[in-house]
């Protein structure tokens, strides 16, 4: 008999999920030191890895991993002690899981291999911009509600959502959520711009671009370990320039912001 029967902790708060993969990126910082390190323990590209550090960072209400300045080849990372409680916690986790699969195992015999065909289902986006936040304030309108997220200190977004939606997602102030942003729908410009219709003008520094033939992407750090991701065409990405290192603001609209309730 071929076992099949394994499991993985993964938490999961409906669209962002951490699992044994990203796991493994926190355990290789540790080892190596930096992301560059970490990726080649684990046969990874430095985009591949820079890109679950941001996603880990941004997901979890405590920085996790924090980097020093310089290139992609000198960049160093380490764990903050967030990051080391939440490494430990899931070696710990994962321990008591493979007890319990073992138990299952042999209780099931022979019937632990049809486990695994199961079908299982699990809710992902590809936006790039994914945010744990908590909200702060809430304003409700005849229609719309204006919902004030805490991302990090000193970071804060709107968004506006129906206010029918405020019951169907028992949004409420102190409540945890996932706010998600596509990098389409972010403008950036060099500096602080003054007033403008968008009610989120996010400001942080240049911390990596990644250049194509139909334009950039480009990665803003926001403070607090939270990162900010926006794209724009190979015109705007050559008049603009920008360069690491150098201030930007990101314009974001408060209907460009969605929700959702973990």
């Amino acid at each position: 008999m071929v076992d099949t029967l394994t499991a993985n902790i993964v938490f999961d708060s409906g669209i962002g999920r951490v699992g044994p993969e990203r796991i493994g990126v926190l355990d290789a910082i540790d080892q190596t030191g930096s992301i560059t390190g970490a990726g080649k323990l684990l046969g990874l590209s430095y985009r591949g890895c820079w890109d679950a550090v941001q996603a880990l960072n941004n997901l979890f209400g405590e920085q996790l991993v924090a980097t020093s300045p310089g290139g992609q080849a000198t960049r160093g990372a380490v764990l903050t002690d967030a990051g080391r409680r939440l490494l430990s916690d899931y070696r710990e986790l994962q321990q008591e899981m493979a007890e319990v699969v073992e138990r299952l195992r042999a209780r099931l015999g022979p019937r632990a291999n049809k486990v695994s065909t199961l079908p299982l289902v699990s809710v992902r986006s590809t936006a790039r911009n994914v945010w744990r936040a908590v909200i702060s304030t809430l304003i409700e309108g005849p229609i719309i509600a204006e919902v004030g997220l805490a991302l990090a200190p000193g970071v804060d977004l709107i968004a506006t959502v129906p206010v029918r939606s405020l019951a169907d997602l028992a949004l409420a102030p102190g409540s945890s959520v996932l706010a998600l942003v596509n990098p389409n729908g972010i403008v950036l410009a060099k500096s602080d711009i003054g007033r403008t219709s968008a009610r989120n003008q996010l400001t942080g520094v240049v911390i990596r671009r990644e250049d194509t033939v139909a334009g950039s992407e480009i990665t803003l750090d926001l403070g607090g370990g939270k990162t900010l991701f926006a794209t724009m065409g190979a015109i705007s990405a050559a008049e603009l320039d920008f360069k690491e290192g150098e201030r930007a603001c990101a314009l974001v609209k408060a209907t460009e912001v969605t929700l959702f309730a973990t």
